[in-house]
């Protein structure tokens, strides 16, 4: 087996007991892939290092799994604004994004690959193990593999076709081309539904920051929607409301803390002085004359019904100068106090988008009365009056665009992917953003990546 540097998990907190360290002889350096997966403790410690390094430990750069993908797309689309000077946010702002863009190569592209390799020596190093009893065995490949279908998830709709990595081979690795988005896609449901197999419907720990077979069916309901199967997005979306496992936070002000009943799957802020990554960088400092760094744009704002509590609840605002600036609180929290409970973690995947789910999937099968039921949940949670029964297909499609625009807006990527599958971008970011082209919907192949692999094509109009 290949000799894996594993550093990750040398002075990680692990999931299973936030005081624990993993202790592991021998200098980093020599750390193999057999002394890792020796025994139980040591492959559960790899698996959790992976999460932990997806929270960001704490860290307040936004990566692939914490904030990057909310910010950049939150930025070029119809989210947010800026108010920096920062070349990478007028790049993202502008849908002028350049290959050398440090949040695209590192922050996206690399980090998603890496934490892709170390799933990838998870599911590898785990079945080769003699030592690891096949309950484990299987529970430790159904969340590598999660992990592994989630993040190929966001990797695809943020460039397009992607290379397609499932070994640590470097040799192979290192010059791979990229997989049609058919293939790629083939593989997430492959590894979403191997994962549903596996795992079971308890979490391995508390505070749901490790995947479960909900999360398995919660982001194969997304993946079968976005590939046009709405009969198994529907399905798996059921299963997961039908479970009895989440509710709808009544008050909209406790959806996104740690203990909330509709959070599904969530990242755990590591550092006890840091908050999430996303409360960070949205919440303005108490300075008088800090800007928030990314405002909300007008049409998100003035799209908003009168009366709807998702305004109240998780916008904020900040006058300035005699300027009302209006940015995202969803995260309450910007920085936490040394010493105090972690309060917020970083929430991807909750019960609403299941409702939202269920909504377009009973409208694209033509039944509108069930559609207008599942919307009419999260709008009642809303404060706002039911939709009326009778509307025609095309008026339920537009009332879905716009509850799934309110619920889940500067959240995860989601209006930019929506924009993107329901081929509405052209029409809505031209309008705003006069330098838009159509090949602005995907972002470019760092041209790191493309001078060291000959192997790997730019995006068109890169």
């Amino acid at each position: 087996m290949n000799r894996i540097i594993f550093i990750l998990l040398l002075n990680l907190p692990l999931l299973t007991s936030c005081k624990k360290l993993i202790e592991i002889d021998g200098p980093i350096e020599s750390v193999t892939s057999e002394k890792i997966f020796d025994n139980e403790e040591n492959a559960t410690a790899a698996l959790t290092g992976i999460y932990a390094r997806m929270g960001s430990l704490g860290l307040r750069i936004p990566i692939i799994s914490t904030g990057a993908i909310t910010i950049s797309t939150g930025l070029a689309s119809d989210e947010l604004l800026y108010t920096s000077t920062a070349t990478e946010d007028m790049e993202f702002g502008s849908n002028e994004i350049l290959p050398t863009n440090e949040t695209v190569s590192q922050y996206l592209w690399r980090y998603g690959y890496n934490f892709i390799y170390h799933t990838n020596a998870v599911i590898e190093g785990v079945s080769l193990s003699p030592n690891i009893a096949e309950p484990t065995k299987n529970k430790l490949t159904g969340e590598a593999k999660f992990l592994r279908a989630y993040l190929n998830f966001l990797l695809i709709n943020i460039f397009g076709d992607i290379p397609l990595i499932t070994s640590t081979d470097y040799n192979i690795s290192s010059v791979a081309g990229r997989s049609p988005s058919d293939e790629v896609y083939r593989q997430i449901i492959s590894d979403l539904e191997e994962s549903k197999k596996y795992l079971i419907t308890d979490y391995p720990v508390a505070e749901r920051v490790r995947a479960n077979n909900m999360a398995a069916s919660a982001l194969l309901a997304r993946v079968y929607l976005y590939n046009g199967n709405v009969e198994l997005a529907a399905q798996n979306a059921q299963y997961v409301i039908n479970s009895g496992l989440y509710s709808l936070n009544a008050d909209l002000n406790e959806t996104f803390i740690s203990s909330s009943n509709e959070t599904i799957w969530q990242l755990m802020v590591f550092a006890a002085s840091l908050a999430t990554v996303e409360g960070f960088k949205f919440i303005p400092s108490s300075s008088l004359t800090t800007l928030p760094a990314y405002p909300i744009t007008p049409e998100l704002i003035n799209s908003f019904e009168p009366a709807d509590l998702r305004y109240s609840s998780w916008i904020n605002n900040k006058i300035v100068n005699g300027i009302t600036y209006f940015f995202p609180y969803k995260y309450k929290k910007r920085t936490n106090t040394a010493g105090t409970p972690v309060t917020e973690y970083n929430v991807l995947l909750r019960l609403a988008e299941m409702y939202l789910i269920m909504a377009e999937s009973m409208a694209k099968k033509g039944n509108l009365e069930n559609s207008i039921y599942y919307l009419n949940i999260l709008r009642q949670r809303a404060g706002l009056p039911d939709l009326e029964s009778g509307l025609t297909e095309a008026e339920v499609l537009d009332a879905i665009e716009s509850e799934r625009r309110h619920e889940l807006f500067v959240e995860c990527g989601h209006r930019w992917f929506d924009l993107k599958r329901t081929k509405r971008a052209d029409e809505v970011l031209s309008i705003m953003k006069p330098g838009w082209q159509p090949t602005d919907t995907l972002f470019p192949i760092p041209k790191s990546e493309i001078l060291s692999n000959p192997h790997l094509i730019q995006n068109e109009g890169y």
